[in-house]
């Protein structure tokens, strides 16, 4: 029994001082809480042509594609040139053989 109380004051202690040096820091050097200099320096913007720069955003974006009649045959057209990144297929006929024939166009 005593030295259950004698290692609960013990912990009590070393809790009691951790929290206080969390809260007030009384051991933390003088230098570290003043706030650093930031240099920033500027980076040099290149220029892309526009066409890079619109294939670059198509890569980024999920394209929602209907698949309708029309659309299966100009769906590999339009993917060749625009590039997307990823397509999303919605639509009535939308099953696995026909995904797999988009793929293959693909």
């Amino acid at each position: 029994m005593r030295n259950t109380l004698l290692l609960i004051a013990v912990l009590s202690m070393i809790a009691v001082l951790a929290g206080v040096n969390y809260f007030f820091q009384p051991f933390a050097p003088k230098e570290k809480n003043r706030p650093r200099q930031v240099v920033v320096t500027p980076t040099p913007i290149v220029a892309a042509s526009d066409t890079q720069l619109k294939l670059k955003i198509a890569q980024l974006l999920l394209v929602p594609l209907v698949l309708t009649p029309q659309t299966k045959t100009e769906l590999p057209q339009w993917i060749s040139k625009n590039k997307p990144g990823m397509l999303l297929l919605f639509g009535h006929d939308v099953d696995v053989p026909t995904v797999d024939q988009l793929n293959q166009e693909l």
